[in-house]
């Protein structure tokens, strides 16, 4: 075996480097895959270890493919081949299961896009290697990370891409395919959408600069309430937090919550600024108890001018929860319309009540979406 070895060596001094490559690969199966004497493996592996030095590019890939998807390959074969140049590298950074975590986060700080890529594909991403990507990693590679199901990534990780990333759409639009994305992020990326949107017509001075403010916090209140529409207690709490932290949990808010039905945020919202359980709250609001649903409110901080909005809202989804929601744009229109009845006979001409500019507003923009989804139903059963 050694006298073929040799011999092989001594080819390699000649032969093509496309030959070599070919030559190479065989060499690593027979030694990865074959029934070996103690001697041949010995001698196979002193002629791999020496062919690591080989000048051409096509030699050295050989054996990373031969050596990336093997559990028995020697792991100084695998860290030289991890430190050669990136387009060897990645080979086995993306497929071995031989390096360690601390050794791909290494790689990340000090590697090019090509071997952070290589990382971000591999079949299991722990959160160690995710966290050093989130954070200094490059942006092919943090969207090669996104791409990847298997990425195990943290909320505050994903907060940090959105913080780096969120305003490019490619990959905006990636995170939002992500099952596992934080409703607070989540958030967080849709409003940086509206945010892009509104520089924009300020930019091209297509609307009043205070109109476009107003329309921002409008829209931004109603991506919270579609957000909120299909999540679940859990999500729903954590997008409360964070809007409570953010400042974002505003009275506006919270009356377009329940000027559209959506009790089950508001509820939530409701606990977490009183500082009592659910059940209790959800008890309180669906009891229609006046005194008591008041000093929830006040509890919770809700300015007193508010609580007959609140207390008109949560009354009218109650007289209209027994009528046909088939049509959602439909019946929130109609809900939203009656509320806003009731309550301007609260006041007077001459006052100037946000809350009610607000419902006015409110009203305007499903009345809007009603008739958008109205056309749409009939175009399309045209």
């Amino acid at each position: 075996m050694s006298a073929i070895l040799k011999q092989f060596m001594e080819w390699g001094k000649t032969a093509s480097a496309e030959k070599r490559a070919d030559a190479t690969a065989a060499l690593v199966r027979v030694f990865l895959y074959s029934d070996l004497t103690r001697d041949e493996m010995d001698a196979t592996e002193a002629t791999i270890t020496c062919t690591l030095r080989d000048p051409s590019i096509l030699v050295r890939q050989a054996i990373a493919r031969e050596c990336a998807n093997s559990q028995h390959a020697p792991k100084h074969i695998v860290l030289s081949l991890i430190d050669d140049v990136p387009c060897v590298a990645a080979i086995v950074l993306e497929h071995s299961e031989l390096i360690l975590d601390s050794e791909l986060v290494d790689i990340i700080a000090d590697g090019c896009v090509t071997t952070q890529t290589a990382i971000a594909n591999r079949r299991y991403v722990e959160y160690s290697v995710s966290a050093a990507m989130c954070e200094i990693g490059e942006y092919d590679a943090c969207l090669a990370l996104i791409h990847n199901p298997n990425a195990c990534i943290t909320p505050n990780c994903f907060g940090r891409l959105a913080e780096r990333f969120g305003d490019v759409s490619e990959f905006r639009d990636v995170m939002l395919t992500r099952t596992d994305l934080p409703m607070s992020v989540r958030h967080q990326v849709v409003k940086n959408l509206n945010k892009s949107l509104t520089q924009l017509v300020q930019f091209n001075a297509w609307m009043q600069p205070k109109r476009t403010d107003m329309l921002e916090k409008s829209t931004n209140d109603r991506i919270t309430l579609k957000l909120a529409e299909t999540a679940g207690t859990v999500e729903l709490t954590e997008l409360v937090i964070y809007l409570r932290d953010t400042g974002q949990l505003t009275t506006e808010l919270l009356l377009s919550a329940a000027c559209m039905g959506n009790l089950g945020f508001f509820e939530i919202a409701l606990a977490d600024l009183t500082g009592q359980s659910l059940t209790r709250v959800a008890g309180l609001v669906e009891g229609r108890n006046r005194h008591a649903f008041r000093a929830l409110c006040k509890k919770a901080g809700l300015p007193e001018a508010a609580w007959p909005a609140f207390e008109i809202a949560v009354d009218t989804w109650h007289q209209t929860a027994h009528e046909d929601q088939t049509h959602e744009k439909r019946f929130a229109r109609k809900m939203v319309e009656r509320i806003l009845t009731r309550y301007e006979k609260l006041f007077s001409d001459q006052q100037l009540d946000s809350l009610l500019v607000l419902l006015r507003r409110l009203a305007t923009e499903i009345a809007r979406e009603d008739a958008d989804a109205f056309m749409r139903m009939h175009m399309n059963a045209a």
